[in-house]
């Protein structure tokens, strides 16, 4: 999208926070209704719309023509990613699960010892 619409950095940077938000509302439509094409399609077009909205802030009125005219092909990539990412995002929360603390911490392997490091007292006082 960043190159078809010619976006600058700043354009870009905000298409991708709000893609990435629109692709994970998507992808918990699929994992919810998963069977129900139906439901899954008009609660997927009510996210587009969102989007839709949010680009309206973002994109000048050129590009916003310019994805308007090519929004069907967005939205059915954004739908199919979505339906792939679902597993992935799901497999990706699994394996990397959000701290349960309050101040974020986590919890990692601590720092190795120095292997060169002198065993024992060697002061002044050694014997």
């Amino acid at each position: 999208m960043s190159r078809d619409l010619r976006l600058n950095g700043y354009q870009t940077t905000k298409l991708r926070a709000i893609n990435a938000d629109k692709i994970a509302k998507m992808a918990a439509i699929e994992r919810k209704n998963a069977g129900n094409q139906k439901l899954i399609d008009e609660q997927c077009a009510g996210v587009c719309k969102e989007r839709d909205k949010e680009l309206v802030s973002v994109l000048s009125n050129d590009q916003y023509s310019s994805y308007f005219s090519a929004r069907a092909a967005y939205y059915k990539a954004d739908k199919d990613y979505a339906s792939q990412s679902a597993s992935i995002l799901l497999a990706d929360a699994v394996q990397n699960p959000a701290p349960a603390r309050a101040n974020d911490a986590t919890v990692g392997p601590t720092k190795p010892k120095p292997a060169n490091a002198p065993a024992g007292n060697l002061g002044r006082n050694a014997r």
